[in-house]
């Protein structure tokens, strides 16, 4: 009896919801096929199956991965901030870092990075000054040098120092860094 009470209420339902027998053919389907694959995942005990030496071997190249992008990070932060010096954990050592660059020890930010110079720069009148004296200022390269004669050539010499930021590349930073070495006195 009660079966039939079930049967009578699930076609109301069914009628009621216009639900083709299409329809519920392809959801009986769904249904079924996924009570099987929750059945299946309950008693499928998936293990990842690792040897001890197969495990060493990853960690081990892991932690070379990692000292290699440490030590990238280290020269990234040397070339772009050689103001710090970088402690073994490839991270900048606040503690330690190196103080301002002084006229008498001062390292060159060239455009390659392996230049360094070790000697005080003089003043350098970058009205008349070559290429090859231009470097010598802290931050100025070859690129950097071409481009202030070049501007220099192109407007009839420099009026004031501060016009070296009309220069491509030069910004205040560079520019604060070479004031104390550059003239524009003959």
């Amino acid at each position: 009896m009660k079966l039939q009470n079930f049967k009578r209420k699930a076609f109301f339902w069914i009628d009621k919801l216009q639900i083709t027998r299409k329809e519920r053919t392809s959801f009986s389907l769904l249904l079924l096929i996924l009570c099987l694959l929750l059945i299946s995942s309950l008693f499928i005990e998936q293990k990842l199956n690792y040897q001890q030496e197969e495990y060493d071997e990853i960690l081990e190249l892991f932690e070379e991965r990692t000292q290699l992008a440490e030590r990238e990070k280290a020269a990234i932060a040397q070339k772009y901030n050689p103001d710090f010096t970088v402690n073994n954990a490839g991270n900048p050592d606040t503690e330690t870092a190196v103080e301002q660059k002084s006229a008498t020890a001062l390292t060159e930010m060239t455009d390659s990075p392996s230049e360094v110079s070790e000697t005080k720069p003089a003043i350098i009148n970058i009205n008349t000054a070559g290429s090859d004296e231009l470097q010598t200022l802290n931050g100025i390269g070859p690129a950097y040098a071409g481009r202030i004669i070049e501007y220099r050539e192109a407007n009839g010499g420099f009026k004031t120092i501060e016009e070296l930021i009309n220069v491509k590349g030069i910004g205040e930073k560079r520019l604060e860094a070479i004031r104390p070495f550059v003239t524009l006195d003959p």
